[in-house]
């Protein structure tokens, strides 16, 4: 029998859903939270507009796999016959059988892949748009944590048009460097190279120390990095939108995410749509007088640059994740799980 689970909307806040198992947050076997107990959803009448509500409610996109396997669960199964009509803001707003009501087992648990490799930005997120101006920069942006860059701290960040973060002054600089470059600050390269945002396309970021961009980032974290227990405390999120490059029409888009937590630091890279240019290009970081570098493989070539949105180190196409404090000195444990290749080999 199917009841329409609005009746139960004094009690939202004691429900939750979430992915697991799976490679990213937005990956995994659909898991719901009620009474205090997380419980799994069985596949019975599960479709693509039910998929649609869950990835919207993580902030994770759209849904490019509705049913996967992403292992069996254990315990409470909490819904069954699930009809979503695909405008519900959450899971619990779909009619289904009633709580704890079905006829399944785990081995019909639904699991799904959203798309989102990127973090949530936009008006929407609450973002702060740059300027649009030839190789301009955002004014200084006062850290609401102090991040840590190999050995390091840093209460101040510039987010700069073409397309990489810097620390100490805001940079104009539209040709990059060539990491190594033995230079006397550090850089973080989402995809430094001659951008232009005045024609098309928006920069922009915003800072997080609670709500659901911490839990995503704390999952992320500690499925790249398998070896840590880590608990995100801040989030700093950069992007740039569909940028086109300077004197062209094509457009670009990528992200940098900066999380802290304790005294760990990490970066994520996550890339969309990269279009292929003439323009010198770099992607990758580099310290002050390269102690610490990395460049992402074939980054620094702009015919090969599209690859971007299919290569990683950790298994999750699109994204390229490291470690940045003053941490391990093994670049493995720096670049995380699945690695490709180490910095002194780039």
């Amino acid at each position: 029998m199917l009841t329409t689970l609005s009746s139960f909307f004094v009690l939202w806040w004691m429900i939750d859903v979430r992915l697991v198992n799976g490679f990213s947050f937005c990956s995994g076997r659909l898991e719901i939270l009620h009474n205090g107990i997380w419980g799994t959803v069985c596949d019975d009448q599960w479709d693509s507009l039910n998929a649609a509500v869950v990835c919207r409610q993580l902030d994770c996109g759209n849904v490019v796999e509705s049913l996967r396997v992403f292992g069996q669960g254990s315990g409470q199964i909490w819904l069954d016959e699930v009809q979503c009509i695909g405008i519900e803001t959450a899971l619990q707003n779909c009619a289904s059988s009633a709580w704890g009501v079905h006829d399944c087992g785990h081995h019909e648990d639904v699991g799904l892949l959203c798309e989102e490799v990127f973090y949530p930005f936009g008006l929407a997120a609450g973002d702060t748009n740059n300027s649009a101006s030839l190789d301009g920069s955002s004014s200084v942006i006062q850290l609401l944590s102090p991040f840590l860059f190999f050995g390091r701290t840093y209460q101040q960040i510039y987010v700069n048009n073409n397309g990489h973060l810097t620390f100490n002054q805001p940079s104009v600089q539209n040709v990059p460097d060539h990491f190594p470059s033995y230079g006397s600050q550090d850089i973080i390269a989402g995809l430094w190279t001659n951008l232009d945002n005045r024609q098309r396309g928006v920069v922009s970021y915003h800072q997080y120390t609670s709500g659901n961009v911490l839990t995503r980032a704390t999952q992320d974290i500690n499925t790249h990095f398998p070896n840590l227990t880590f608990t995100a405390s801040w989030v700093f999120v950069a992007t740039w939108d569909k940028v086109v490059y300077f004197n062209t029409s094509s457009e670009t888009s990528f992200q940098v995410v900066l999380i802290s937590g304790s005294n760990f630091s990490f970066i994520l890279m996550n890339y969309g749509d990269v279009a292929v240019t003439g323009h010198p290009v770099q992607a990758g970081y580099d310290a002050v007088y390269s102690a610490d570098y990395f460049v992402i493989p074939g980054s620094n070539k702009g015919n090969l640059i599209p690859n971007l949105r299919s290569s990683s180190n950790v298994n999750f196409p699109g994204r390229w994740a490291f470690r940045v404090d003053s941490g391990p000195k093994s670049k493995k444990d720096q670049t995380g799980a699945g690695q490709v290749r180490s910095a002194k080999q780039c």
